[in-house]
């Protein structure tokens, strides 16, 4: 595990950066200091909304698309 891998996981902040943050322009520091953490900030949105998703156990809507009825 190297060093940046082992900051985000102690930071908290996921995986995504370590793939995404390569394809980020380096104009300014700042700029892309902004962009990295916008990255993890979206990560956890959505890892968020799918952990509440399935903590609401929906009801699966259920349909006779695809069934076959030829044994009928």
């Amino acid at each position: 595990m190297d060093t940046l891998e082992k900051y985000c996981k102690k930071l908290k902040l996921g995986s995504e950066i370590l793939e995404e943050y390569e394809s980020i322009p380096l104009s300014d520091k700042k700029d892309f200091l902004t962009n990295v953490l916008e990255i993890s900030i979206n990560s956890q949105e959505i890892r968020r909304k799918n952990r509440l998703i399935a903590e609401a156990k929906f009801d699966v809507v259920k349909t006779f698309e695809g069934y076959c009825f030829d044994d009928i």
